[in-house]
Formats: structure tokens, sequence, C-alpha cells
């Protein structure tokens, strides 16, 4: 019966693996078993002792875009439990309610930007906006021609209370890491970010170019 226990007890673990590892096998097992139940915590900084990706014959770009895409979602998943008894949707709506507090009366189109969204979709979450009370139109005073939004005292308060659930989910997000991961990870984030700020900036067809001329390499900051 013991024996038995045994073998459910690693065909779960091996489950659980399975669900996590790009490649699934024998090798990875042995060492994510190993990390699981002897590495050290979270926080401890144990990079030295990961398994790279290429043992598993992924590149490293590639093997962090899987983890990226994977914590994108479990975000969605987070935000969606967070905001479920609000009015707003998730984080977009969150993000264009930000965006007109952070601009202070901006047009449409300043908010898709700021908002990193199409105009389109924008649009149309700031129409769910102007239905729920939350953000109202008026016409800008030296052009008559240009709208600007700006948030009601509903929207005000709506927001108020999103940001307080935003930044409990922020926290879930980080998980167990300590202070100092938090730091690198921090660090290697603003990087990236103001890499990726100058090529929106760029518009879409010399992005498009650029991809298509050449591969870009953004400076690597490593923090392991």
């Amino acid at each position: 019966m013991q024996e038995a226990a045994q073998v459910r007890d690693l065909m779960n673990e091996w489950l659980s693996y399975a669900g996590q590892a790009l490649k699934p096998n024998v090798q990875g097992f042995s060492v994510w078993l190993n990390d699981k139940y002897h590495a050290p915590k979270p926080g401890l900084n144990a990079c030295a002792d990961m398994v790279p990706p290429e043992a598993e014959g992924y590149p490293m770009e590639y093997a962090m875009g899987f983890l990226w895409g994977k914590l994108m979602r479990y975000t969605h998943i987070w935000i969606k439990v967070a905001f479920q008894d609000m009015p707003l949707k998730g984080f977009e709506d969150f993000g264009i309610l930000k965006n007109i507090a952070f601009l202070q009366n901006p047009t449409k189109k300043e908010v898709a930007h700021h908002a990193l969204m199409e105009q389109s979709t924008a649009f149309e979450v700031l129409k769910r906006m102007q239905k729920l009370g939350f953000v109202i139109e008026a016409p800008d005073a030296n052009d008559k021609r240009i709208k600007r939004v700006m948030l009601t005292p509903d929207g005000e308060k709506v927001l108020k209370q999103a940001e307080e659930k935003a930044i409990r989910t922020c926290g879930l997000l980080m998980g167990e890491l300590g202070h100092q991961n938090k730091k690198h990870l921090y660090t290697t984030l603003h990087t990236l970010t103001q890499f990726h700020d100058r090529l929106y900036e760029e518009g879409p067809e010399v992005i498009h170019r650029r991809f298509l001329d050449e591969t870009i390499k953004p400076n690597e900051v490593d923090q392991c």
C-alpha cells in the first residue's frame, strides 16, 4: 500500500512538472524535483541552479517568451477574480480610467495611444465607461472640433477601488520573491519597457520594416 501511494505521489509530481516544462523529460523532472524539495526558497537567488532552456532544445528567448506568456495568462485570471465584484471587466477598463486620470482631460486618441490599445478597442471601452457614468466627453476649450474625456466623481471613485485591487493583485503576481529578486526584476523590466517604449513611438510601419530587415537585439541585463 505504501509503495502504491508513493507511485501515486510521484505521478502527481510528474503532472505538475509536465504542466510547467517546455519539453518534459526524465532529466528535467529529476532537476525539478530536486529544486522543489532541496533548492533555496524563492528570494534566495537560485538562478544559478536552474537548467538552461538550451538543455531542453530551446533558445533562451523562446523559453522566456513561453514563461512570459504564461504569466500574462495568470495575470488575466487573477485580475478577473479581483475585479469580479466591480463594473470593470479587467485591466483594459482599469487602464483606460487610469490614463484619463494621468493625462488630465486627454483626447480619445491620446488615451488609446498611452493605453497601448487599438483605437477601435479603446473607443469601445470609453463608450462603455460613458454608459456606466464613469467618463464624460466635452469639447476642447480652444478647438470645438476636438473632444476630450474626463472622469466623473463616480469614475474617480471606481478608479480608486480598482487601484487598491490592482495593488493586491500585483503583490500576488510577485509570488514568494524576496526583496532582492524583486529589485532585480524591476530593473530588468524597466530596461525592457524603455526599449519597447522607444520602439512603439516609431510607429507600426517602422517597426515592421525593422523586423523584416534585422533582428532586434535589446541590451541584455543579466541579474543572475
